[in-house]
Parts: C-alpha cells; structure tokens; sequence
C-alpha cells in the first residue's frame, strides 16, 4: 500500500510535472519560454497520462522511458522517472520501482513540483521518504534507517518544514522499535533532542517518547531525568514537551483524575478553546486522552464537578464556569450520552445568557434527541 503522504505528493506530481519542469529556476515561474524539447516533453507526458488513464499502463511506461533515453534537460528526466516509479508500484515491479526512485534520489537538481507551500514538494525528499517507507515494509530496517536519515526538509514554510522534519524522526524512532530495539529508539535517537535548543517543538516524537519509556518501564526515571537535567543543560521545547506528556501518563497511571482535570482545565482557559480540538493544544488533547482512557472513576468525578457547578451562585464568574462545565458535558458524553444530556438540559436552564457558547459546540445539542426529552430535574441519569 502507497502511503497517503507519497500518493497526495505525487498526484500533485502527475498533474502538475509537466508545468513545473518547464520552469528552469523555481523563483522564475514566469521568466522561462518553453523550447522545442520542452513541448515535445511535455506532449510526452500528455500521452502517457491518456495511456494510463485507460488501463494501458505498459505503453505509458514505454512512452515515459522516451524521456530518460532521450536529449530532454534533468527537470524532465526527473519528473519521467517518479511517473516510472509510480507506475512500476501500480504494476508491482518494485525493483524498477527502486530503480527509478534511486534516480530521483541521487539527481544533482531537487525538483519542485507544486507552488503549494503546504506540500512536501521536492522531488528527492519524495523518493528519500517513499525508499525509507519501501525498505520498512520488507523488513530491511538497515536499508530503511539509511534513507530515512537522509532525509531533510522539501520547502515550505517553517512551521511545514519543521513538520516533515518531526514526520522523519519519528519514522526513524518507529523503525528501532520494529527491530526490537526500543531503548535505542528513546537513548540514541530521541533524548539528544531533549536539550537540542534549535530543535523543533512537535508532540508527536515525545508522545513515542513517553510510550516507549512506559513500555520499558523507565517512565518515572524520565520525568526525574526531565526535572533535574544535568548541570549546563536545558531543556528545548521537545523537552518540555515530553515532560508534560509523561506527568500527565503518571497521573493517568495513578489514576488522578483531579490532577488530569486540572491540567485539561489549565491548558482549555489558556487556549480559549473548551473543547479539544484543531484549536486545542496538545497538554489538553492528552489530558482529555488520559481522562477518557480513566472510564468510570473521571466520568464520576466529571459529574461531581458538574453538580458543583450547578450550585455556584451567579455572578461576574458565570462565563468561565458556564465554559468549563460546557467542556464537561463534552467529555461526559464519549462515554455517557444519557448523563450529557441531563447535563445538558441543566446548563441552558442556568446559563441562558451563554447561548452563543453552547451553539459554537456544533453536534452536542443534537445529543438531546426531539422525540425523547432528557430526564427531569431530580432525576438521576441513566
């Protein structure tokens, strides 16, 4: 299977190759008139796609293979070779499938495929990864370790860069734990990174980190190595990370629901977001995780905290309860629908003037079905 990554970055090729190897300098898209080998390219191109479109994928190889063995400029070589690649993984021919991919990863030109700066874009940090990718599912961690290590950032903008960096290391950590090796994932690959200043801040590496920590049972030893890092270092905001991370899998070990609570509650006013979300951060994602994760001892205390917002008296602090009890009834209703919806009825009864905040919750009043009213006040839930 092609992974999603590879495939979207060379759909975009396939539709975008011809365009975009005409350009002979990428900051120069409207400088370059194309010559007479760069129509008849093109027009190459232009047949193998109808070829391929109608199941004649031989021919369209054939047709691409025109464009390597002939006198067209690297950028057209390029593109015809990672048209080979994927049609060699169409027709399940892998070792023409690395031929070809082997090219594009030693060509002295990176070619760009798209103008989109969300898009993994250069051609050889498309071969690099999808090599890696190929050399991983067969087993050959060696052969996987030594391409995934080449690879650098495509182009961007920082934050995408710093994304398809974070992407590559946390293949590279994955393929330790494939080999059985999990302490060199955490000890050799990720804990340099930890008190690497320049490094970039991504959750998705310390949530491997922590996970593998607890699975070899050296969590608490990382937390302590975290809060107490040696004399001279610092930690980077990967650091920092992964030690928000690990308390919150302590407590979620611990079972401390009032701990998670607050730590979700914390990041939930900071970020002006109730609910996790795209607009969530990653300490209140994991909190909620863990809070879920918990069952039966946080829905319990979710509801205690409810109840005790349903007492408050009114006044200048409405608003934040009114959110913060919003949240709750969100969380309640992963695992409890019936509970949310009395909840539910209870919060509009005493916060009528919080309207806005319970729409902008999207599905959750649909929890509340019309045919059947929630359960009365004085009731308990189901």
């Amino acid at each position: 299977m092609l992974p999603r990554s590879i495939f979207v970055s060379l759909l975009l090729m396939a539709i975008c190759a011809p365009a975009a190897a005409r350009q002979a300098d990428s900051d120069r898209w409207d400088e370059v008139k194309p010559t007479a080998a760069d129509v008849e390219a093109e027009a190459i191109f232009g047949r193998a796609r109808g070829l391929e479109e109608t199941g004649r994928l031989p021919e369209a190889r054939t047709a691409l293979e025109e464009v390597i063995r002939g006198a067209f400029e690297q950028r057209w070589k390029i593109s015809a070779h990672l048209n080979l690649a994927r049609l060699a993984h169409s027709m399940q021919d892998d070792a023409a499938m690395v031929e070809h991919l082997r090219a594009v990863a030693d060509a002295p030109q990176n070619l760009h495929i798209s103008r989109n700066i969300m898009e993994m874009a250069g051609s050889r940090q498309i071969a690099i990864r999808w090599l890696g990718d190929h050399y991983r599912s067969q087993g050959d961690f060696e052969a996987a370790l030594h391409y995934y290590r080449q690879f650098t950032p495509g182009g961007g903008c920082g934050t995408c860069m710093r994304e398809q960096m974070a992407a590559s290391d946390v293949r590279i950590a994955q393929v330790y734990i494939e080999m059985g090796r999990p302490e060199a994932a955490l000890d050799e690959h990720i804990r340099p990174m930890f008190f690497a200043r320049s490094h970039y801040s991504s959750p998705a590496l310390p949530a491997l980190a922590v996970s593998v920590a607890r699975d070899i049972g050296r969590l608490d030893g990382l937390v302590e190595e975290l809060e107490n890092p040696a004399q001279g270092a610092q930690l980077s905001g990967l650091g920092r990370i992964t030690l928000a991370l690990a308390r919150i899998e302590q407590w979620r070990l611990a079972g401390d629901v009032h701990r998670l609570i607050a730590e979700f509650w914390v990041s939930a006013r900071r970020r002006g977001a109730i609910q996790p979300s795209a607009g969530s951060d990653w300490r209140q994602i994991a909190a909620a995780g863990a809070l879920w994760e918990l069952g039966d001892p946080a829905r319990d205390a979710i509801e205690r905290r409810l109840e005790a917002l349903l007492k408050d008296a009114p006044g200048d602090a409405a608003e934040p309860r009114a959110d913060e009890m919003l949240w709750h009834i969100r969380t309640l209703a992963q695992s409890n629908e019936h509970a949310a919806r009395h909840y539910l009825v209870k919060f509009k009864e005493r916060f009528p003037a919080e309207q806005q905040a319970f729409r902008a919750l999207g599905p959750l009043p649909e929890l509340i079905p019309r045919s059947a009213p929630a359960p009365s006040a004085g009731q308990s839930p189901p």
